[in-house]
């Protein structure tokens, strides 16, 4: 009897358990449900919003945003972290915040000053040199080369890419120059002509003439456009901040 009475007993707590494990269940469906209608109601296509940068945007597909699109596929956390909180909503696709371009002044030029579009803009061309001709000795100060090293053993490695001084600090490049995983650029060298001389110097007439000797400056800091995309090229751009300021000759 008393065998028969505990198992009953037990029996009733399983069921009671069991029952409150169902309610609770249902309502958390039920919040689920009012939180998903709640949000459903407040996401249009094309509605407004705001950027993780709290820019002003729409709500478009996330297809129809470039730079959200490019970044969902990106290994940099930072722009891995800002297409995650550009999400809006969902209209039968994922719905991303864009931000709005600012409005394109036109500007009407009494002489075309820019390079046509077969000469400028060109992605991934397997000639990196267009129309490029042989210069001179000093000819194009601004240009310097970048020196690395390897990451793994620390070996350096002399000019790989280049850059161009852009003040007495700064340095611009491209972006490809500075996402190699072996290796890091580190110094930068002014007044190099030919990296394979060593005194730079060329014949002018019957007269030998030699460039200063090459400077080394280390660099700082270095950055990569944010969304830099090596599959196709785009925004391809980097800088360099110096260790020391250039001093102009």
């Amino acid at each position: 009897m008393y065998k028969r009475e505990t198992h009953k007993q037990i029996n009733q707590l399983i069921e009671t358990l069991w029952a409150v494990y169902i309610m609770n269940f249902k309502l958390c469906l039920l919040f689920i449900v009012i939180i998903s209608a709640t949000l459903a109601e407040d996401i249009k296509r094309n509605e407004p919003c705001k950027t993780p940068k709290d820019a002003d945007g729409l709500c478009v597909p996330l297809n129809q945003c470039q730079i959200v699109y490019d970044g969902v596929s990106s290994r940099n956390k930072t722009i891995l972290d800002f297409a995650k909180h550009s999400y809006c909503g969902s209209d039968e696709e994922t719905l991303v915040c864009c931000e709005t371009p600012s409005p394109i002044v036109s500007v009407i030029l009494e002489k075309d000053i820019l390079l046509g579009n077969t000469a400028c803009g060109l992605v991934k061309e397997e000639i990196k040199i267009w129309g490029g001709e042989l210069t001179n000795i000093g000819e194009f100060p601004w240009m310097v080369g970048v020196d690395y090293k390897s990451k793994k053993t620390g070996e350096s490695r002399n000019t790989l890419c280049g850059g161009s001084l852009i003040n007495d600090e700064w340095v611009l490049t491209a972006a490809h120059c500075l996402s190699s995983q072996h290796y890091e650029a580190v110094s930068v060298r002014l007044g190099e002509w030919d990296i394979s001389k060593d005194p730079d110097c060329e014949e002018l007439v019957a007269n030998k003439f030699c460039a200063d000797p090459v400077k080394i400056i280390a660099i700082k800091e270095t950055i990569a456009h944010p969304f830099y995309n090596a599959r196709n090229g785009l925004n391809d751009i980097g800088l360099l901040h110096l260790e020391n300021k250039v001093q102009f000759t």
